[in-house]
């Protein structure tokens, strides 16, 4: 029944029954008033689930885009055994340095863990900071992929902090196959604009952003558990566009 239709019945009803008129429209008010902030409420919540859909892709597209380019891109291909050895693999496009973040660089992207079953658990999200990187004037960005080799250091990234340096050893990556990284807690591959390239990943840190997933993701999401693969929070299927591209075991030889 439509709200004219309800009003219309309300006030015959009055009539006949005696009611104050002036008491049933200040009911018919308050129930209107109350139908409009409902619906501008629903209206707001629906606004932002799509601002939350439009975030989520495009951090996706942008990790995927930025893990294309690094690992089988135009500077070559990353070997094969940093590949196998990889737990967990951290994208961070667009990190931003020199004049354009006072006293060192920072970025915000997508990590994801292997688990037992070979398969990737849907993506955290990572912020990268690292204090003062000394590059020359005129530094622009860089896309960084973090790959995580130890037991350490993956215990240190779920954690929901990692010093690169300290918590694990940290080397940056190199498209020679025969150079040997087995040894490195983390190898960290860059395609850079500017004058980034070359730059120093000692002193860098990746944060786990746990306040940030619950935006991501629309719903309350644990870190940890989430990297574990215990929380599958994207039920659209649209992270696959991401963890379809790392590395499948069955074709590494």
């Amino acid at each position: 029944m439509n709200k004219k239709i309800r009003t219309i019945l309300a006030l015959l009803l009055a009539i006949v029954s005696g009611y104050p008129l002036a008491a049933v429209a200040q009911d018919i008010f308050a129930e209107n008033t109350t139908m409009r902030v409902s619906n501008e409420q629903k209206r707001a919540r629906m606004g932002e689930s799509i601002e939350v859909q439009e975030r989520f892709r495009r951090s996706i597209d942008d990790a995927t885009k930025a893990y294309g380019a690094i690992v089988k891109g135009e500077h070559g291909q990353v070997p094969d055994s940093v590949l196998r050895n990889a737990r967990c693999i951290a994208i961070i496009p667009n990190v931003v340095t020199g004049a354009l973040v006072v006293g060192g660089a920072h970025g915000t992207g997508l990590v994801s863990c292997r688990g037992a079953s070979a398969t990737w658990s849907q993506p955290a999200t990572v912020s990268y900071n690292q204090g003062s990187i000394g590059l020359q004037a005129g530094a622009k960005s860089a896309d960084l992929v973090v790959f995580f080799q130890t037991p350490e250091a993956v215990k240190a990234l779920k954690s929901g902090k990692i010093a690169l340096g300290t918590d694990a050893s940290a080397v940056a990556g190199r498209y020679d196959s025969t150079s040997d990284t087995s040894s490195a807690g983390v190898i960290v591959y860059t395609r850079s604009e500017g004058f980034f390239a070359g730059a120093s990943i000692s002193g860098s840190e990746i944060v786990g952003e746990s306040k940030e997933l619950a935006n991501y993701y629309g719903t309350k999401v644990d870190y940890a558990a989430l990297l574990e693969g215990r929380e599958n929070p994207d039920s659209s299927g649209y992270a696959k566009r991401l963890t379809s591209q790392l590395p499948d075991m069955m074709n590494i030889e």
